[in-house]
């Protein structure tokens, strides 16, 4: 259940890397290590929707040879978790969030990735800022959003309207609400809150 619904929100956001000036290579393959390792380390204990994820993971970093890891995942029988899991789960999503970190001075796709595995409230700050930056550009209104949808499920009680409004008063914003749809919303001038 938990991968069905995070495999999804890998695809609607800006794929990392792509950015111009590219990824360090090194950092990638650090990256790629640490969920492959994380990856074999689940499957020992069972661990399948777990790892098929970090084998996800992996791949997107440029992870390699990970078809028979994914095969030796898929054919296990899957285990309740222990509280090694939780532990060596918290050992690895950090361990990613810091090389994400690295990896988002050339592409805000990679903070978001560092959210995603270890939401801190520095980590959420830093993406708010780089949203805010992004609006009032027409050509990165798309990626604005995608970023602020994401913070939203991230963060479902931060104070992202403020944000969205004025992205849609500015332009345009991706707006999101309790349920799975998103949309486009664009204020008219001179519109305030708590009006029509």
């Amino acid at each position: 259940m938990r991968r069905a619904l995070l495999l999804p929100l890998l695809a609607l956001l800006p794929h990392p890397a792509l950015a111009k000036d590219g990824p360090d290579p090194k950092t990638l393959e650090k990256v790629a290590k640490v969920w492959t390792d994380y990856a074999r380390w689940l499957k020992e204990k069972g661990q399948k929707e777990e790892a098929l994820l970090a084998i996800a993971r992996a791949r997107e970093a440029g992870g390699k040879d990970l078809d028979e890891l994914a095969r030796e995942v898929e054919a296990i029988e899957a285990a309740d978790p222990d509280a090694a899991v939780a532990k060596r789960r918290e050992e690895a999503h950090k361990e990613a969030a810091k090389l994400y970190d690295r990896l988002g001075k050339s592409d805000d796709g990679w903070l978001l990735r560092a959210a995603e595995v270890e939401p801190s409230k520095a980590r959420l700050s830093k993406l708010a800022s780089a949203v805010k930056a992004l609006a009032g550009n027409r050509q990165n209104a798309d990626k604005a959003g995608r970023i602020l949808v994401r913070l939203r499920e991230l963060d479902p009680e931060g104070k992202w309207d403020a944000i969205e409004q004025e992205m849609a008063k500015g332009d345009v914003a991706l707006v999101k609400g309790k349920h799975a749809m998103v949309g486009w919303l664009s204020l008219p001038k001179g519109w305030k809150k708590g009006e029509r």
